[in-house]
């Protein structure tokens, strides 16, 4: 099990990498101070067409370990200062909202990072922290 969990903590640090590549387009890391997060699924306080989520595919159907809803939200009230990373945005999610987008975020506080947190301790699995296809 080990070598699983190295090879997915590769896997994030990449994608981690490769986001900083794009930030120009992506748009800027904020408080998560600045965002209202129910679960998985966020958005900024001032805009709700701008929604985030902290799993990057399967976030529709993904299975999740009991307790990960309140996991995340007492996350958030520890972490006052934790930053809202994006790694990849998704444009038009939204019907009638041209500039609606959906991103795949980090949550971060220091050295703590509360996705690696949720899949090292099996409330989702790994494999929904890739990133998403961009069309």
């Amino acid at each position: 099990m080990r070598p699983v969990r190295c090879l997915l903590l590769i896997v994030l640090l990449l994608a981690a990498f490769n986001s900083y590549a794009q930030m120009g387009r992506l748009g800027a890391i904020r408080s998560v101070e600045e965002f209202k997060f129910k679960s998985i699924f966020g958005a900024p306080k001032k805009d709700s067409t701008l929604a985030y989520c902290l799993l990057g595919t399967g976030f529709f159907k993904s299975r999740q370990a009991q307790g990960a809803d309140t996991l995340i939200a007492r996350w958030i009230k520890q972490h006052p200062a934790a930053r809202v990373i994006p790694v990849s945005t998704i444009q038009s999610t939204m019907i009638g909202a041209a500039n609606s987008s959906m991103t795949y975020c980090w949550m971060v506080d220091k050295e703590e990072n509360l996705n690696v947190y949720l899949i090292r301790n099996g409330y989702f699995p790994g494999a929904r922290c890739r990133n998403q296809k961009r069309t």
